[in-house]
């Protein structure tokens, strides 16, 4: 693969500038690709936004099917999310950490703040978490599966 060829097909770069020239999402601090979803990422960006991006099969264009905006008054750092692709983590540039619940694995489009405490009296660069969960293709066999193993009041979260 030539290097022109793969920049433009760099799911990061184009996000970068569909970000920059229409979604007004601005510079993306951090970005991972959802679990078990080769056309999906989730970023975090300075204004304080949180997205998932899905790629359209026809067009190869992305479209953001969740936003939120991080209410800590900072904006994410670095961000974490289990193999299920149920829980995000985000930790932001004030030292808090929150907790996110993605809703609808099938589309992306529900994120719910669950939890946010302060971590740290500085910046948060990375986080991770103790999650026991799996992927699985079929959502029914996932949600059964990771509901009997996730309980997220005991899951150990660990940031620096």
């Amino acid at each position: 693969m030539s290097c022109s060829s793969y920049i433009s097909q760099n799911p990061l770069r184009q996000i970068g500038i569909i970000s920059a020239n229409s979604s007004n999402q601005g510079q993306i601090q951090a970005a991972i690709p959802l679990p078990g979803q080769e056309m999906g990422l989730i970023t975090v960006a300075k204004n304080m936004s949180l997205r998932i991006w899905l790629r359209n099969k026809e067009t190869g264009a992305f479209f953001t099917s969740s936003c939120t905006y991080l209410s800590v008054g900072g904006s994410g750092t670095c961000l974490f999310i289990d193999r299920s692709a149920e829980h995000l983590i985000v930790g932001t540039n004030n030292g808090y950490i929150c907790r996110f619940k993605i809703k609808d694995n099938t589309n992306y489009s529900i994120l719910n703040l669950e939890q946010k405490f302060q971590a740290h009296q500085c910046s948060v660069v990375k986080v991770i978490a103790d999650y026991t969960t799996v992927y699985d293709k079929d959502q029914e066999t996932r949600k059964k599966l990771n509901d009997k193993a996730v309980k997220t009041n005991n899951t150990i979260i660990f940031s620096m």
